[in-house]
């Protein structure tokens, strides 16, 4: 289906225009760019206050009746009282989710910033810089993008998006004409994960052989 110019899923995910993924390819895959970074957390309920995690329950509630701006006042009350704590910065992913599900990618990149820049958290600072990172693609800064994608590989090579952060690396400097820095990316995917679709994929994207199937 479309939707504003977006692809939309079977089940309801937002994918890239057809042109911009053939161009750049899924910037971190559909569970993760759009709407899918508050997936990759688990909410602990018991290290989470409980009446932040029960208010992180009534602001999902509402976005999923699509009622955002209920949704946005419960956010905000949990982000102001818990700036530093698990709480709240899983209101910020959540957030950030919510405005890139309605293709608002400014606003979603300047809540994943602020969250990043105030927390040293090991769980969420990357997935804050991820997000940071799939939203400049969105907005089609390339530039911006790269940067983000290096300093991410470079504080967490071991980070289970690490493959996929390298994979759009090398679509953005190609997209960059950077073709040689490209085929370095690629070529350290495949180094990296010999045996791993990842490895098939960036063969592909080198012109190796066609990419596993999907």
């Amino acid at each position: 289906h479309q939707h504003g110019g977006v692809l939309r899923g079977a089940h309801g995910q937002y994918l890239l225009p057809r042109e911009h993924r053939a161009q750049l390819g899924l910037a971190l895959g559909l569970s993760v760019l759009a709407g899918g970074f508050a997936a990759l957390i688990i909410v602990n309920r018991g290290r989470l206050a409980d009446r932040g995690a029960d208010q992180l329950t009534m602001a999902r509630m509402q976005l999923s009746a699509g009622r955002q701006n209920e949704a946005f006042q419960i956010l905000d009350e949990v982000i102001k009282g818990n700036r530093v704590n698990p709480v709240g910065l899983q209101a910020a992913v959540i957030k950030g989710d919510a405005f890139m599900q309605t293709e608002k990618f400014a606003d979603a990149s300047a809540v994943y910033e602020e969250a990043y820049t105030r927390t040293n958290h090991p769980a969420y600072k990357p997935i804050l810089l991820a997000g940071m990172a799939a939203a400049a693609v969105e907005m089609k800064m390339h530039a911006e993008a790269v940067r983000h994608f290096q300093l991410f590989l470079k504080d967490y090579p071991e980070h289970l998006l690490a493959p996929r952060a390298y994979m759009e690396l090398g679509r953005l400097h190609r997209a960059l004409n950077a073709p040689e820095e490209s085929r370095k990316v690629f070529e350290k995917v495949v180094a990296l994960y010999p045996k791993s679709l990842w490895a098939a994929e960036a063969q592909s994207e080198m012109g190796g052989g066609p990419a596993p199937a999907k």
